[in-house]
């Protein structure tokens, strides 16, 4: 999803397009998220990175927050069956007027037995598929391939949920309509929304090395 941000230098206005959350602001969300984990949940969620074998991303925590994105786009311009089988699960279109959670998640329609989270319905929302995922790291009977798809799923779709574009429709093109004003140079960084760019003094980089 893309989004137009307005900056104003000088007294002129420019559009510049950045891309909605990105890779940049899936690896700050992971990082942060990995500084509040226990040693031993953080252990566990590193032994288990490291068991990955998958090419799209590096195994870090950073990385694989960026996974399910690679995942989806992996096959949109040939087969489209990642990008069509996991699309909708990045988002949850709640109406702005008239916000209604279940219309938006397709009724919650429940894993049918014996299907795994990363096997399910294209057509789930962003909210069940976090409490899928969730249900499987938490499970002990989850076999080992599930539950390591289960956990790049959850380090990149707790981030979209949290990406403010990803969970409203007010009919804008996922929100490539809407413009957001920020003041400062080109690119513009708009970090109210959610918005990074490869200007940010926040970047991955500098929070992974932040003094606790």
């Amino acid at each position: 999803m893309r989004a137009a941000i307005r900056t104003r230098r000088s007294s002129h206005l420019q559009h510049v397009g950045v891309r909605a959350w990105g890779d940049e602001g899936h690896e700050i969300i992971s990082l942060i998220a990995e500084h509040y984990l226990d040693p031993a949940a953080g252990a566990k969620v590193i032994t288990l990175l490291a068991t990955d074998t998958a090419t799209l991303t590096a195994h870090d925590i950073a990385s694989e927050a960026t996974w399910a994105d690679k995942f989806r786009n992996s096959d949109r311009d040939t087969t489209r069956v990642r990008c069509e089988g996991t699309r909708q699960w990045h988002f949850v279109d709640i109406e702005v007027v008239a916000p209604n959670l279940d219309a938006a998640c397709f009724g919650h329609l429940p894993l049918p037995a014996g299907v795994l989270a990363s096997e399910g319905s294209p057509q789930a929302c962003v909210v069940d598929k976090i409490e899928q995922f969730a249900g499987e790291l938490g499970d002990p009977t989850t076999g080992a391939p599930e539950r390591l798809l289960a956990l790049k799923f959850l380090l990149h779709l707790v981030g979209d949920v949290h990406q403010p574009l990803h969970a409203a429709d007010d009919h804008d093109a996922g929100g490539n309509r809407k413009l957001a004003a920020a003041e400062g140079s080109t690119p513009a960084t708009f970090i109210a929304s959610g918005i990074f760019s490869s200007s940010s003094a926040w970047g991955p980089t500098r929070v992974k090395s932040r003094p606790t």
